[in-house]
């Protein structure tokens, strides 16, 4: 029997249904691999430690709040900082602490550590003529920024707090230069000290924690302090009387470790040095008030407030003249320098 081929059209289809059968049985051979994927890289954080010595809740310990919330908003929370206000270790301790690593960022209080910051003292002195706050933070920057302050120079500068004007307060009446001698007077600046012997009276040095204290027992009779001290600490109780002749003006360090500050990236050193920018301006917001009102405050609270004749006042500005000449004498040329550049500086306050 003769058998009859295929036609062309159906051999075509045939093959082509062969073809889709194949591809479909190789596609279900292979196995098949889940996508990769990549995750986003976590961002790089910095916990860090700040010690000062104020009260939780105190002026002096929320100027410093404000600046650690400055440098969290402006890194965008990649610097995290716990504050340990007064409790982590004393004063004293603080460059210690800060050098050895028990702590990033410390304020410090260059009357404690004389020897560690000799240059930087030079803008301790008495009556350099500074007569605000905003004076003396632009001095601190200009003379750091132009490398006045070696010793500074070692950290990562946060902030200049200076105090307001400092002054006399005593447990007796006083009303002239000749009513301190043989007193018991506490500061804790040695310049400070070294002209409270040179006007008649007894430096003595004791610790802040210890002042109120030792005037309750007439341990000593006085202090040369800030009123944010004599408010806050309630020394008021104890010092009845102020020669409200401000002489000179404390100011504070708060400094972070340098080799915490290099092991930041680009990012977080430019929030942090914007930070540091904004932070002059809240820091002068917050104690502006309370320094237009000192003198109320301390009246309300039994202080009695007086005032040194311009004779007086000069007896004080030739003693710290004499201070100022001894210091630059044990600096030598760079002492010089830097009291050549302040007195440029305070100049164009006149």
């Amino acid at each position: 029997m003769k058998t009859r081929g295929l036609s062309p059209r159906l051999t075509i289809m045939s093959l082509i249904l062969g073809l889709i059968i194949m591809l479909s049985m190789a596609a279900c051979s292979q196995k098949t691999e889940p996508a990769a994927t990549t995750a986003a890289p976590t961002p790089q954080t910095f916990n860090l430690k700040f010690v000062d010595m104020y009260t939780p809740g105190a002026k002096d310990a929320m100027t410093g709040d404000d600046l650690i919330n400055l440098i969290t908003k402006n890194t965008n929370n990649k610097v995290q900082i716990t504050v340990y206000h007064g409790t982590l270790g004393k004063a004293t301790e603080f460059l210690t602490m800060l050098d050895g690593g028990a702590c990033d960022i410390a304020n410090l209080t260059p009357g404690n550590y004389p020897n560690q910051f000799p240059l930087e003292a030079g803008a301790e002195l008495p009556v350099l003529g500074f007569t605000s706050r905003t004076q003396r933070i632009d001095a601190m920057w200009e003379l750091f920024n132009k490398g006045y302050f070696t010793s500074l120079a070692k950290y990562k500068v946060l902030a200049f707090n200076p105090t307001p004007g400092m002054n006399f307060y005593f447990a007796k009446p006083v009303k002239t230069v000749a009513d301190m001698k043989g007193l018991r007077l506490r500061a804790s600046d040695p310049n400070m000290l070294n002209l409270i012997g040179k006007i008649g009276g007894v430096p003595t040095p004791i610790a802040s924690p210890d002042v109120y204290m030792s005037l309750q027992k007439g341990v000593i009779d006085g202090a040369y302090t800030a009123y944010e001290q004599v408010l806050q600490s309630k020394w008021y109780e104890v010092t009845k009387y102020t020669l409200w002749n401000p002489l000179s003006q404390g100011c504070m360090y708060i400094v972070m470790k340098k080799s915490v500050w290099d092991s930041m990236p680009p990012d977080v050193q430019l929030g942090i040095n914007q930070a540091i920018n904004d932070y002059k301006y809240a820091y002068l917001a917050r104690v502006q008030d309370a320094d237009r009102t000192a003198v109320p405050e301390l009246e309300k609270n039994g202080v009695n407030v007086s005032y040194l004749s311009a004779a007086d006042l000069a007896i004080l500005k030739d003693a710290a003249a004499t201070i100022s000449k001894d210091w630059v004498t044990a600096q030598g040329q760079k002492g010089q320098d830097l009291m050549n550049e302040l007195a440029k500086i305070v100049a164009r306050y006149q």
